[in-house]
């Protein structure tokens, strides 16, 4: 295994979907695919690595910069901007969204806003057997992991996607 509960195929997949939505597949192919299967060990060093999880990600001295796709909105955006993003992708009520920014930015604590933003995104996760969101808002993989098994469930798949008798590997 990799220690990511997920495949490089799925990775891959993922990314692709996601960030083809904010550039081309060519740009994508071109500056991501490589990190990724990099990540995985297939290119360079060829060394598998663990990602961070989130209080790294949020202590880490790196904020993204301009056109960068990485760090957490709910810590590096200013509260116009990420309030801004949440009324975008139409997370919640206008009130569930002025929830969010106040705990990210008001109370400091944006693994409870991410949480609070899964709970929205995925609608009764937490009553659904075999979805764990131990660590929903503590790893981006956790995130990841449930988002996946709760997508399985919804759309009737009988197995999780990811089964809960291989954790992911958690950097502290």
């Amino acid at each position: 295994g990799n220690g990511r509960g997920m495949s490089m195929e799925d990775s891959l997949l993922f990314f692709q979907r996601e960030f083809t939505k904010i550039i081309t597949s060519d740009q994508f192919n071109k500056n991501y695919a490589y990190n990724i299967r990099h990540m995985y060990g297939m290119e360079g060093k060829r060394a598998s690595y663990t990602p961070y999880n989130c209080k790294k990600i949020i202590l880490g001295s790196q904020p993204p910069g301009n056109g960068d796709h990485h760090g957490c909105p709910f810590r590096h955006y200013d509260e116009a901007n990420l309030a801004g993003l949440l009324s975008k992708l139409k997370v919640g009520s206008p009130s569930d969204r002025k929830n969010m920014v106040e705990m990210a930015k008001k109370s400091n604590s944006p693994n409870l806003a991410c949480l609070k933003h899964f709970e929205l995104t995925h609608p009764k996760a937490a009553t659904l057997p075999d979805i764990s969101m131990n660590d929903v808002g503590n790893h981006p993989n956790a995130w990841f992991a449930a988002s996946l098994s709760y997508n399985a469930k919804a759309s009737g798949s009988s197995s999780s996607v990811v089964s809960p008798e291989k954790p992911m590997l958690v950097q502290s």
